[in-house]
């Protein structure tokens, strides 16, 4: 039997782009649709395993150039995640893998300098560019692997010291 649908209407996800000149970058977005049932028969092969097909609307890309239409786009299960849940803020250091909020997205790259006053120079190895954001626009980068944030997120306690999970 085959995976239920990991993803259902409704549900803000990130996509990330195969496209040429946005590889590592993720995208917000809302599954509109789940294009085919979850059987054997609705998965297609995607990298070597079978994926289900959603149509998403992203958050921040537009169809035209007013920013009236929202792009809309299929996009196989394996290119999509859940929004990370919030951070507090966190002091971030030299070498540490981020994403960096620029061109309406999340890119992923690396700290490559310190520059006093929450900035940072981050390096993006798809595009071979360095560019400087503050602290705010930057969030440790992660990857959603399993079902599970790698490196995982810390958990909070409440005022009676139980666990209070990330993902609440």
């Amino acid at each position: 039997m085959p995976p239920a649908a990991a993803f259902f209407p409704g549900d803000t996800v990130e996509i990330a782009s195969n496209d040429d000149g946005f590889h590592g970058s993720w995208f917000t977005g809302i599954v509109v649709r789940l294009l085919s049932a979850p059987s054997s028969s609705g998965r297609r092969k995607a990298a070597g395993k079978a994926t289900l097909r959603y149509l998403i609307q992203f958050d921040t890309l537009f169809e035209d150039e007013a920013g009236t239409k929202r792009q809309t786009e299929v996009v196989d299960e394996y290119q999509m995640r859940p929004v990370p849940p919030s951070e507090p803020r966190r002091a971030f250091k030299l070498g540490e893998e981020v994403d960096a909020y620029y061109n309406d997205g999340w890119w992923e790259g690396s700290i490559t300098e310190e520059l006093g006053s929450g900035k940072f120079e981050v390096y993006f190895r798809a595009s071979k560019e360095s560019i400087q954001f503050k602290s705010e626009r930057l969030r440790l980068h992660r990857e959603w692997t399993n079902n599970a944030w790698f490196p995982p997120f810390d958990e909070e306690k409440n005022a009676f010291g139980r666990r209070i999970p990330p993902w609440r």
